[in-house]
């Protein structure tokens, strides 16, 4: 891929994914567990801000869980799956040309962004910048001539 690129990352994807299903976790600690339910893998800021970390054991945050009544939710591949396909059908109008790097990354080329309906490309003003769900910010942007650059 070469000419610029942007990398449409998602926050906290499995937790902003368990999010869009239970609305009663927005604004509030929450984490996803591994296939076993034995790590922390996925993180929302209010968790992040509480010091818990990427991996670690739940049962060594058990306490710090309960005393901060943090939402612990088991791993769901399918919703995964499902919300990678609806922030993809989301880009997919603006730039056809996308690299998908994992479940929650994706490089749409820039030199390529299509204004949706009319097929003409977007201003230079126009590039992404923002998040594509502004209620969920579930999604955002940066962009580079380079993939390793973007972030």
């Amino acid at each position: 891929m070469t000419g610029p690129i942007a990398l449409c990352d998602c926050n906290s994807f499995y937790v902003s994914a368990e999010r869009v299903m239970d609305l009663s976790l927005r604004g509030k600690p929450a984490i996803v567990a591994s296939n076993n339910d034995g790590n922390a893998v996925a993180r929302s800021a209010e968790a992040k801000a509480l010091g818990i970390k990427m991996g670690d054991p739940i049962f060594k945050i058990r306490d710090l869980i309960k005393a901060h009544g943090v939402a612990v939710r088991s791993s769901n591949y399918t919703l995964y799956g499902d919300m990678q396909r609806r922030v993809l059908a989301a880009t997919e109008p603006f730039a056809r040309d996308i690299e998908i790097y994992s479940i929650d990354e994706k490089f749409p080329r820039l030199d390529r962004l299509r204004t949706p309906r009319l097929g003409r490309p977007l201003p230079e003003a126009a590039r992404p910048d923002s998040s594509m769900d502004h209620n969920s910010n579930l999604c955002r942007t940066g962009a580079d001539q380079d993939p390793g650059q973007t972030r």
